[in-house]
């Protein structure tokens, strides 16, 4: 019998007064990441008032607070974009208007070569890069690691196991969810994930206020959160475009936005070089979501899908890191791509990106690399050569935090 997915959508009253018994601090902590989901509150009427009841002004929603400052934010945006677009036109029309026939050609060339670029890669402070996408999970998961976990007990559940919060992208709504569409995220195994970003970005923010105290950084508060992270995620498979073009959209358009900037690089595999290359397709695991796609050929799945091999970019580590992180920042890169690991990392180790970042730049650099042995790859060369050349130990003595397992993140 399937089980039809089922949600709880708990009010912030309910959490935070579970919470405050069991933890004021994670009450404190809810309480800052839904403030702006807090309903209400309405005082009866008194006697002697002759006004309709309402709400006291000193307890007026921080929702219309945060709304008020988004639209104000949002309309500065809008008169810049405005701006720069009637200074664009004005030269433009000037540079048409140009008698002379080669100025005429020169200038209008230059107004309109690339004037209204694609900006989908952006520099940013603090970074997660997501090497194998799949359907998005990892983006979901970078989420969910904000949202405190509680007991079961709330639900009506007895159990005493403990719940994780999670964000349906589709409705707005922070729920525990039995079924969804991404898995059953409060299963501990599909956990992993989750609790190494937590403890990445805690780790960061106990270093920065360590090591890195004159850091310039974008947020107006001192500890940084999922929410001021851009997320990139790398995907080859074609079947999955749709999906994340959809998720993409979906985040963007939130408001307010659950992390700073989304921007999904479908039909693109990690490589260990930049241009074109092939990716062979999983075709036998729908369950698992085709999750055995690889660069490699011998691939276990990849050869019980009879080689079917398609054309997508490759796209190195070194180029990512180059166009998107900034000095003195965090980035979290999550590596799960059947084998594809072995040479991206190998083309990071040469190109020194690694240690430029971390011991020029000041970049703090957590890594968690699912490593995919001889019998999945379908070769031993890879992982043989790695040892070789003693990828680890480049990697750590760079100074990254980097952690390997053999388990689905």
């Amino acid at each position: 019998t399937t089980t039809e997915p089922k949600e709880i959508v708990l009010s912030l009253e309910q959490i935070e007064e579970h919470l405050k018994r069991i933890d004021p601090d994670k009450a404190k902590q809810w309480k800052q990441f839904l403030q702006q989901r807090k309903e209400p509150k309405v005082v009866e009427k008194q006697a002697d008032d002759p006004t309709p009841s309402k709400r006291p002004k000193e307890d007026e929603p921080q929702q219309q607070e945060l709304t008020t400052s988004l639209e104000s934010l949002e309309e500065q945006r809008a008169q810049l974009n405005s701006e720069r677009i009637r200074k664009w036109r004005k030269g433009f029309e000037e540079a048409a208007a140009t008698d002379d026939s080669d100025q005429h050609r020169l200038k209008t060339k230059e107004f309109a070569t690339n004037a209204f670029p694609v900006q989908n890669l952006r520099k940013c402070q603090y970074i997660m890069i997501d090497f194998g996408s799949n359907i998005g999970d990892s983006l979901h998961k970078m989420i969910d690691s904000s949202f405190p976990e509680f007991d079961a007990g709330l639900t009506g559940n007895d159990k005493g196991e403990k719940l994780h919060p999670v964000l349906n992208t589709t409705s707005g709504n922070v729920g525990d969810y039995s079924a969804y569409d991404f898995g059953d995220r409060r299963n501990p195994n599909k956990w992993i994930l989750p609790k190494w970003v937590k403890g990445s970005i805690v780790g960061y923010n106990e270093w920065r206020s360590k090591k890195n105290k004159n850091v310039n950084h974008n947020v107006d508060h001192d500890d940084v959160y999922p929410e001021d992270y851009c997320f990139y995620g790398i995907e080859g498979n074609p079947h999955f475009t749709p999906m994340l073009q959809k998720e993409e959209i979906q985040i963007m358009n939130m408001v307010p936005r659950p992390v700073r900037h989304v921007h999904f690089l479908t039909e693109h595999v990690g490589a260990g070089k930049d241009g074109p290359t092939t990716l062979y397709l999983d075709t036998v695991n729908p369950k698992d979501n085709f999750w055995g796609s690889s660069v490699y050929n011998t691939h276990v799945d990849v050869v019980k899908s009879k080689n079917t091999g398609i054309p997508v970019m490759g796209i190195t580590l070194t180029r990512l890191l180059n166009e998107t992180a900034l000095p003195g920042g965090h980035v979290m890169i999550k590596i799960d791509i059947e084998g594809g690991e072995y040479p991206l990392l190998e083309e990071a180790i040469e190109s020194n990106i690694f240690c430029t970042l971390v011991k020029e730049k000041g970049i703090k650099i957590d890594m968690l690399n699912e490593r995919h042995n001889a019998k999945i790859v379908g070769s031993e060369e890879p992982g043989q050569h790695w040892k070789e050349i003693q990828g680890d130990q480049k990697i750590k003595k760079c100074g990254v935090g980097y952690g390997w397992t053999s388990q689905h993140a």
